[in-house]
């Protein structure tokens, strides 16, 4: 039977509360799967069977005509012309007739509710699966996938950006744990309202990957990569904060570049994954785009132990007297363009001593931060140096 035994006890015993009439529920094998009198739950019921044999009513006139069976009604229940399962109703057919009718026609109206919200659940569940698959294993057939997609409603041949939304809890990624955040907020009711604050709901797709993502892959019509981002970048803040206000903790957004294709939009979900790696290291950052990064493109490649190598041997912090001091110097250095002025100004000290700074950081590294091939060196062990300390727990 459609409806599960859970929901058809609450309807029996919402009935028994308004009407004051004992029901039974039998499934599709005469089996009772709901009654007021729970002891007789797992019984076989003869007269369902008959209803189910003949698809039509079967008054029962005493207890006992049918083994497992009370005086009263069943009812056959349908659904699309489908027998579903049978109702029962205890009491004398004068005093259940008139009601019995009323009450088959609520029960099929809240079994097709049912149905419906399964089938609903079933394509959400498949749409999800799909995505998944087409974003994180390998695809041997790019047209099985297209018509893979095409059955569900999805175009993989679309130009599309990949969003990926990434929440955070209390400074870290929030994974959900039974009985926590999540259990207040289910998936397909996030998906099914974000889904309305998409610019393009018929053509765009959103998804939860794992416990703490959502990705959404946009649409975007055939322009530059500019272009695109001004296009999406309204839809990234407006989602951004309506899950930080739904959830209650932070949310980090990164996007890819536009892709085409299976293997075009699964390189923007790769990208954004670098955007958003990034997005969580801004604090206060709306949103970080894979068309911004710039070193920070090559430093996600890179292996812990090789930043942390470059870093050392660079920077030699244990050779400096106040390694706090020399990295903050280096830092506005690289903000401020190279201007000794600014860096003064906003440290609140003379230019001399930024000078006195930067050669010291010269004579004890090697590298001159004021020449341009010196400069870069350092300035990539300064961001390296920055993504280390924020990593640590």
């Amino acid at each position: 039977m459609l409806l599960s035994s859970h929901h058809a006890q609450r309807i029996v015993e919402d009935m028994y509360h308004i009407a004051n009439y004992n029901l039974i529920f039998a499934n599709e094998e005469g089996i009772i799967i709901a009654s007021v009198d729970q002891s007789r739950i797992g019984d076989l019921h003869e007269g369902a069977l008959e209803v189910l044999r003949t698809k039509r009513k079967v008054v029962i006139e005493h207890d006992g005509q049918y083994r497992g069976a009370l005086t009263g009604i069943t009812y056959p229940l349908f659904l699309y012309k489908r027998i579903v399962g049978v109702i029962g109703i205890t009491g004398a057919e004068a005093e259940v007739g008139k009601i019995g009718e009323v009450v088959k026609r609520v029960v099929e109206m809240l079994v097709k509710e049912v149905y419906t919200e399964r089938q609903r659940e079933l394509e959400y569940t498949a749409r999800e699966s799909f995505v998944q698959d087409w974003l994180l294993q390998e695809q041997e057939d790019e047209q099985l996938c297209a018509s893979r997609g095409l059955l569900l409603g999805i175009d993989v041949s679309l130009p599309r950006a990949a969003g990926i939304f990434e929440v955070i809890h209390n400074g870290s990624v929030f994974l959900a744990e039974p009985g926590g955040l999540q259990k207040q907020h289910s998936k397909s009711s996030i998906v099914k309202r974000v889904k309305e604050l998409l610019p393009n709901a018929e053509s765009d797709v959103i998804v939860p990957i794992g416990g703490s993502r959502y990705v959404v892959l946009f649409a975007v019509p055939d322009m530059t990569e500019w272009e695109r981002k001004d296009y999406i970048s309204g839809s990234i803040l407006s989602l951004k904060e309506w899950l930080e206000n739904e959830l209650g903790s932070a949310v980090a957004a990164g996007v890819g570049q536009c892709g085409q294709g299976v293997a075009g939009v699964k390189q923007s979900y790769w990208e954004g994954e670098k955007a958003v790696y990034f997005s969580k290291k801004r604090t206060g950052s709306p949103a970080t785009f894979y068309h911004d990064l710039r070193l920070e493109r090559l430093i996600y490649d890179l292996q812990p132990a090789s930043r942390k190598e470059y870093v050392r041997s660079i920077l030699q912090l244990d050779r400096l007297p106040d390694p706090q001091q020399a990295l903050e110097t280096l830092r506005l250095l690289f903000k401020h363009n190279h201007s000794i002025t600014e860096v003064a100004q906003e440290l609140h000290i003379h230019k001399n001593t930024v000078q006195y700074r930067l050669n010291k950081i010269r004579d004890l590294t090697g590298f001159d931060p004021r020449t341009f091939e010196d400069a870069a060196v350092l300035h990539l062990a300064v961001v390296l140096h920055s993504l280390e300390e924020e990593d640590r727990p």
